[in-house]
């Protein structure tokens, strides 16, 4: 898993890119934990060494349409 560089245009909120890296790499952990370990990532520090990438992008959220949630019959989000 590559995840891409993380940065905001205000040097005020620049601590939120390690909160972003630190945020993805949990959700990818819980996962694998989920799973029982039969599913497993390795975070990698290039893009050309992944299979899986993640990156930010900024989008115009009208663009974005409508959005609805799905929850599984335990009250899991998906």
């Amino acid at each position: 898993v590559y995840i891409a560089p993380f940065t905001w245009h205000e040097k005020s909120k620049q601590q939120n890119g390690y909160n972003y890296q630190a945020m993805v790499q949990d959700g990818f952990r819980r996962w694998s934990d989920h799973s029982g370990g039969r599913v497993r990532f390795q975070f990698v520090h290039e893009l050309r060494h992944s299979q899986i990438n993640v990156l930010w992008r900024r989008v115009d959220r009208k663009t974005l349409g409508h959005c609805e949630y799905a929850y599984s019959n335990r009250g899991e989000l998906y």
